[in-house]
């Protein structure tokens, strides 16, 4: 095969792939806010952990093709044993146990054996630290703030 380059200036348009790490933080802020429109989501299996997770936190949810209105919610309205199934999404569980932890009420994260396997020693120190549940098993993790305003140091790792 034979190539030929020309001088020249490149030109055209592209779409950058959505990135999963950004959905996940876009949806969680666009939940706290009083009205958020997200498009551009890939609907990748962590993304729906995350927006369902979301939903059964009491968020407003509409979704349309790559699009997601969302908002209101309120940590503190969560109810008491919300049970929010994180499937195999590291990014949802470990982005949301802070979250859980404005509440006052006990609220279990579930997911796949796999999951668990992997470490939550910064937020179970955390929650020592300041008194707050964090209860382990096999599949699931309970917290209960709430978690104080202050100054917190974790690993960024």
């Amino acid at each position: 095969m034979k190539l030929s380059i020309m001088p020249g200036t490149a030109s055209g348009q592209m779409k950058a792939p959505p990135s999963k790490s950004m959905a996940h933080r876009d949806l969680i802020c666009g939940a706290l806010s009083t009205g958020s429109e997200i498009s551009g989501l890939e609907w990748l299996q962590d993304i729906r952990a995350t927006l369902s997770c979301l939903e059964a936190m009491g968020t407003s949810v509409a979704e349309d093709g790559d699009t997601v209105k969302i908002g209101h919610l309120d940590p503190a309205s969560i109810k008491e044993n919300t049970e929010l199934f994180c499937n195999e999404s590291g990014s949802t569980l470990r982005f949301l146990i802070p979250l859980c932890l404005l509440s006052d009420k006990k609220i279990k994260l579930t997911g796949t054996k796999r999951l668990f396997e992997r470490p939550l020693d910064v937020y179970k120190s955390l929650c020592e630290s300041m008194g707050l549940t964090f209860e382990t098993g096999v599949n699931s993790v309970t917290v209960k703030g709430p978690l104080k305003s202050g100054k917190y140091t974790v690993a960024g790792t």
